[in-house]
């Protein structure tokens, strides 16, 4: 049996896995945020990019990363440019990164 024990399971706030949680959050709202804009449904979204319903549902929610390749592929379907999002998305970072300090 292991005699040592892990310590400091918890993160700092401002951690790493925190900003990263932040971050899906974001990503997640603004594909809801396109997604509405072009009165198209979750399950109409997900078999365009070929994965569950679901998937989406929780991407977009934040309780759920998106992979780069699905991201671009779901940034496709919404006939989105994935320059102006990825920008978009650099600004917020950066903006919180400011908010931080």
């Amino acid at each position: 049996m292991n005699q040592m024990k892990k310590k400091g399971r918890g993160r700092p706030s401002g951690s790493r896995r925190e900003s990263n949680l932040d971050l899906d959050n974001f990503i997640g709202r603004k594909i809801a945020g396109l997604r509405h804009a072009i009165g198209l449904s979750q399950e109409e979204l997900a078999a365009s990019v070929s994965c569950h319903y679901a998937s989406i549902g929780k991407i977009e929610v934040g309780e759920k990363s998106i992979s780069l390749g699905l991201l671009f592929d779901v940034l496709y379907a919404l006939d989105a440019d994935e320059a102006t999002f990825l920008a978009i998305v650099r600004e917020d970072m950066r903006l919180r990164a400011v908010s931080r300090v």
